[in-house]
């Protein structure tokens, strides 16, 4: 029997039930949202799509393959999604086919803070060909593998089919210019069964991440990253950084190196265009299989588009009234149209009758974002703002709400679009 097969049966067969890996990229950042259903609907505009494809354990022959398809739509601080994943391997085709839903919400706590929440729900189906793969049974000595030769084996099914949850937890903040994002999560914190010929509880999952975003300056940035997920007595430690040069208003591209502890080196190269990134790495085996695979580990590919801006509401336009010559400048100034006691220029409700305490505003006046601006005036009800922008976010100060902002987190100018020179 060729290594690479025997390789397979061995991952394939352990105490008489079959199993697959589970999601395994080497960016995990481009599908963050299946690792941790709370960074779903994440992105700064309205949709975001994305694919991903690795091919691994190239060397020895039918090694696994992972093809996953994400969508995601944000809604104000709401994230919903969903993502269909294929994964197959070996001589005897294990194949899996996984859907999910997952929903998020975001939590401001400070200006610059979040926690955001997740959770998620779908299903797996498991299959597999016992005709294609061969056991000790069918073995004849100077001879090989027989597979005309009963295998006594008794396969209840070649498929099964399981429900699959996760629930995680993400905080975000920001202290002067760097970003900190870290996180975790659970996966399938109820074991469902996943055996083929006996009851086999599927191991829960959890799963750490963090990411440091430092600017070196206009042009140049750099993320250090870590990834951790553990599943019984398995784990993986994915640690290392990107580097990220703007090339122009619309042009960036980056260079990753990581290395997958105990494993591989990954590097990958990114390029993003508009609203489009691309990205291509490989991973150098530098496990025991290392032998077997001459040091072959995986490719992946990825591409993931973001598009539609965030509508929020504009504020109704004022039209100047032409003021008779005779009226003079006192008699504006100390104009009171809701009879509340304050004045207009003072009021931020001028047209509800309120409080002075409230600045003007009726007292049972809801302020859902808590930044001073009553949801009846605020552009932006759940998003932290202030007076002066009509309760919606300028992150940077630049003078560009973060909706219209292509660089929210970066203080730039209007001619381009946010970002800096």
């Amino acid at each position: 029997m060729k290594i690479y097969n025997l390789l397979i049966l061995i991952l394939l067969l352990v105490s008489n039930w079959a199993f697959g890996q589970d999601v395994h990229f080497s960016n995990p950042k481009f599908v963050a949202s299946y690792f941790n259903p709370a960074q779903t609907g994440v992105q700064s505009q309205k949709w975001q799509i994305g694919l991903q494809h690795r091919m691994q354990w190239i060397g020895i022959g039918s090694g696994f393959q992972t093809s996953a398809l994400s969508a995601e739509r944000r809604v104000n601080r709401m994230g919903f999604g969903g993502q269909v994943f294929q994964k197959k391997a070996g001589i005897g085709n294990l194949k899996s086919m996984s859907g999910r839903g997952a929903f998020s919400y975001t939590q401001p706590l400070t200006g610059k803070s979040f926690l955001r929440v997740g959770t998620a729900i779908g299903f797996r189906q498991n299959s597999i060909d016992p005709v294609a793969m061969t056991f000790d049974q069918q073995f004849v000595e100077g001879v090989g593998f027989d597979s005309n030769l009963n295998n006594n084996e008794q396969f209840l099914s070649n498929q099964k089919t399981l429900v699959e949850g996760a629930a995680g937890l993400v905080f975000q903040t920001k202290f002067r210019k760097i970003d900190l994002t870290i996180g975790g999560a659970i996966h399938n914190p109820h074991q469902p069964n996943e055996g083929f010929q006996t009851s086999t509880a599927l191991p829960m999952k959890m799963v750490y991440t963090g990411n440091l975003k430092v600017p070196i300056n206009q042009k140049n940035t750099i993320v250090f990253n870590g990834f951790y997920q553990q599943q019984e007595v398995q784990n993986e430690r994915l640690i290392g950084f990107d580097f990220f040069r703007k090339i122009n208003k619309q042009t960036t591209i980056g260079l990753g190196l990581r290395n997958r502890l105990q494993d591989a080196w990954v590097a990958s190269a990114n390029i993003e265009w508009n609203n489009t990134k691309l990205i291509l790495s490989y991973d150098y085996n530098t496990s025991s299989l290392r032998q077997t695979t001459h040091g072959n580990g995986a490719i992946e590919l990825g591409l993931q588009m973001s598009f539609g801006k965030q509508r929020i509401r504009q504020a109704k336009k004022i039209i100047p009234r032409t003021i008779p010559e005779n009226r003079v400048e006192e008699e504006i100034n100390i104009k009171d149209t809701d009879k509340d006691g304050l004045i207009d220029d003072a009021d931020q409700c001028p047209n509800l009758p309120g409080s002075i305490q409230n600045n003007g505003c009726p007292d049972q006046s809801k302020d859902s974002d808590k930044d001073g601006v009553p949801d009846e005036l605020d552009q932006c009800v759940y998003l932290k703002g202030s007076i002066e922008t009509g309760g919606c976010p300028d992150s940077d100060g630049d003078g560009l709400l973060d909706n219209l902002d292509k660089c929210p987190h970066l203080k730039g100018t209007k001619a381009a679009n946010g970002c800096p020179e």
